[in-house]
């Protein structure tokens, strides 16, 4: 047996498997920042998700709540704020996306599916035949 400092016998290896309480909340405080910055970036994408799909959702809606949404959304996605933590650009850049990339891609679609709705009712209103509708009441007589 070996003596320590104290006087207290000790035995061979004991001191060298003693826990070191400095190590171990220096381990624990490594994970507690590891489960945040994963849930900040669950966030994160959850918010670019919802942006996004309110911008496609909504698109074509003109008053109420669903316009409002869509509003909202287009409005931030088309920011270009650096100073939010929770704007579109950071955001991106956070997540790994590029930002102008993704704007430049929802705008082109924006154009696209207006494009195609406009399309759709003027060929709609051409090809429409002009009858007048005949009530059930003429129709039975």
């Amino acid at each position: 047996m070996k003596m320590d400092g104290t006087g207290n016998a000790t035995r061979w290896g004991e001191s060298l498997f003693q826990t070191d309480p400095l190590t171990t909340v220096e381990y624990f405080d490594s994970f507690k920042r590891a489960l945040p910055m994963e849930s900040e970036r669950q966030l994160m994408l959850a918010v670019l998700q919802d942006a996004v799909e309110c911008f496609r959702k909504y698109i074509f809606t003109r008053h109420g709540k669903d316009k409002h949404l869509f509003n909202e959304a287009e409005q931030w996605i088309l920011e270009r704020d650096h100073h939010s933590a929770f704007s579109f650009e950071n955001v991106c850049d956070y997540l790994g996306l590029a930002p102008n990339y993704i704007r430049a891609g929802l705008l082109k679609s924006k154009e696209r599916l207006l494009a195609q709705r406009r399309e759709q009712k003027s060929s709609n209103h051409d090809s429409a035949p002009k009858s007048r509708r005949v009530s059930r009441k003429r129709r039975a007589a």
